[in-house]
């Protein structure tokens, strides 16, 4: 992209909370300035799966804890959930340069340091980050500054 201020930057957020979904989807139209930010959500690790290949994204914003089906074919939550996809990305030769904002609600050091060392480019506590610092973290890992 040679002029990303007039393009539109595409924007995978994945997270199952829909409250979090909305406020940050429209965070980005309030706090994106001059930068077209177009913003695209999944739920889950499987709808994650799909939009990954059919919008193909500029930048991803991955939640750790999400649902999958147990065993026994019940929802529970699993931080592995979203490790696991971070991995999927970062190993895909077609995304493994998508940079990944790892944007969770997990504040420990550990969560981090695992999420860096698969990979993630930035990570970002939830009930920590106000969506304005979000948007410039987004700007400055696509050069948009």
């Amino acid at each position: 992209m040679d002029n990303k201020q007039e393009e539109k930057i595409k924007v995978l957020l994945v997270d199952d909370e829909n409250l979090i979904r909305s406020l940050f989807a429209d965070a980005f139209q309030i706090y994106g300035g001059s930068v077209n930010f177009e913003i695209e959500v999944a739920n889950g690790p499987e709808e994650f799966r799909k939009k990954l290949f059919d919008y193909q994204p500029d930048i991803i914003l991955l939640d750790l804890i999400m649902p999958v089906k147990g065993g026994d074919g019940a929802e529970e939550l699993s931080e592995e959930a979203g490790f696991t996809l971070l991995r999927e990305v970062k190993e895909n030769e077609k995304f493994k340069n998508t940079p990944v904002i790892v944007f969770s609600n997990l504040g420990d050091i550990s969560a981090k340091e695992k999420a860096e060392s698969f990979g993630a480019d930035a990570y970002m506590v939830k009930s920590e980050t106000l969506p304005d610092d979000l948007i410039k973290t987004i700007k400055k890992l696509l050069n948009l500054n």
